[in-house]
């Protein structure tokens, strides 16, 4: 038996695999509450009693593959979100979805990466899954050098020449994002805290 979804329904099963891929990389409402304590920044947003590992540096950390990952996963979250219309806004993982993305860039922004050199295409398997991963039962020596997509979770480069590769300055999508979080407030109230959150983030960044 086949499942028709539309076009909106795709997209937003979508923005949900992505959100739970963002957070399989790194717990983000763990992520949120580090930052405001780091900074403090009062929230109401993201509740509970888990904290990051002892010794997590958020500065080191977006160096890592998983950083990289999480990040292709938050920047494909916002695109969902800008690319649904404004009457899907009743979805209702939607708005943590997208704060959990301008959690991600906040932490790069933050740790002094103000713009990402992304690859031309996403090849999700290989964001998904490690060099090692991809060639299990391969003979070392025959493995594959992979994909763009590969070399930037885990190398943080792209080969893309200039003007070809997508460029995105972090500061101003999360502007972008700002926006979209006061669209979401008459559907959500939770949204008008976040969007008071990622002002404050915002201004941290200047």
């Amino acid at each position: 038996m086949s499942i028709h979804l539309s076009a909106e329904e795709r997209l937003e099963v979508l923005l949900r695999w992505h959100t739970i891929c963002l957070d399989t990389m790194i717990n983000s409402t763990v992520l949120c509450r580090y930052v405001c304590s780091c900074y403090d920044i009062a929230q109401h947003v993201s509740g509970g009693s888990r904290t990051v590992k002892p010794g997590f540096d958020m500065t080191k950390w977006v160096y890592t593959p998983d950083a990289r990952r999480a990040l292709l996963h938050a920047i494909a979250i916002q695109d969902i979100i800008e690319q649904l219309p404004r009457g899907r806004a009743h979805v209702i993982h939607m708005p943590s979805s997208l704060f959990a993305a301008v959690t991600i860039y906040v932490v790069f922004s933050l740790a002094g990466v103000a713009t990402i050199h992304l690859p031309r295409t996403i090849a999700w398997q290989d964001a998904l899954l490690s060099h090692a991963d991809l060639n299990i039962g391969c003979d070392s020596s025959r493995a594959s050098t992979g994909s763009e997509t590969r070399r930037f979770v885990e190398e943080g480069h792209t080969d893309s020449p200039p003007g070809l590769g997508a460029v995105r300055n972090l500061l101003y999508e999360m502007n972008s994002m700002q926006k979209l979080f006061r669209c979401l407030i008459s559907q959500w109230g939770i949204a008008h805290d976040m969007e008071e959150i990622v002002n404050q983030w915002i201004t941290l960044c200047h």
